[in-house]
């Protein structure tokens, strides 16, 4: 399988409700496709790394900029994006994207879409 990235980084959201944050959200793709995610069903990047395929997430990784594990204590490692949020993966049928959320100020919440990568056949 190949991945082609369909959308780049971009913020999604801002509120000040943190009950918004872990509501259902849905991003459009094209005039077709759209995605749907929540706090639910989402997998945390540290997560994916361990059941995705290691060339895709290190593809997925590769070409969503700015993206830094903290793995100085390896049983918690986790991610993070420029912002200090967490990052998470959300895959369908179709597609990879990868989704940073959380406060970043008090009682201030941001989503991001990190990177939408379609999956392809070879």
């Amino acid at each position: 399988m190949e991945l082609k990235q369909v959308a780049g980084k971009s913020l999604l959201t801002i509120s000040s409700d943190n009950e918004f944050i872990y509501g259902t959200h849905i991003v459009k793709i094209d005039n077709e496709n759209d995605i749907s995610f929540s706090y639910n069903n989402i997998v945390p990047m540290q997560v994916a790394e361990k059941t995705i395929e290691k060339r895709l997430f290190a593809e997925i990784i590769n070409l969503c900029e700015n993206l830094v594990k903290n793995d100085l204590i390896p049983e918690i490692a986790n991610y993070k994006n420029t912002e200090r949020l967490p990052v998470f993966l959300k895959e369908t049928v179709k597609y990879f994207a990868v989704i940073s959320f959380g406060e970043y100020q008090p009682a201030l919440y941001r989503i991001y879409i990190e990177g939408i990568f379609e999956k392809q056949p070879f």
